[in-house]
């Protein structure tokens, strides 16, 4: 990532084929020369072995992340929305999302997209558990 700049970036996973995912995205062209949308395949329509219990429990077989990258805030609502418009082109072909990389203050919704249901029940256990009073900052 290139320092200095204004950021905004979004993350998900897809089985869907490459082929797919390029033809969603080919003619949405960004506002800033160093945006990207990096597609990065892991084993093609195969999703990644996961370890059982694990946080991490949402995967797919191409990982999409979406980085818009600006210098001017005076480009911040365009290039957010940018990020928001590759985000709602990829979405039929979403199998998750990354929580590293997902903007997770768009959506409750979509902090349960990157747990599977009984991996997300137990983080909500462990923080009620170990983080009461709430002290730790956590999505809604």
């Amino acid at each position: 990532m290139p320092a200095n700049k204004r950021v905004a970036a979004d993350h998900l996973w897809s089985d869907a084929p490459l082929g797919a995912l390029l033809l969603a995205v080919y003619d949405l062209p960004s506002p800033s020369q160093d945006a990207t949308i990096d597609l990065v395949a892991f084993g093609g329509q195969a999703s990644i072995e996961l370890p059982d219990r694990g946080a991490l429990s949402i995967t797919g077989g191409t990982g999409a992340g979406i980085y818009g990258l600006w210098d001017d805030p005076a480009d911040d609502a365009t290039n957010r929305a940018w990020v928001r418009q590759i985000e709602h082109a990829l979405a039929p072909f979403r199998s998750g999302r990354y929580v590293g990389e997902a903007d997770l203050t768009l959506r409750p919704e979509r902090r349960a997209e990157c747990f599977a249901p009984d991996t997300l029940r137990r983080l909500d256990e462990a923080r009620a558990r170990y983080d009461p009073q709430g002290r730790f900052f956590a999505y809604p």
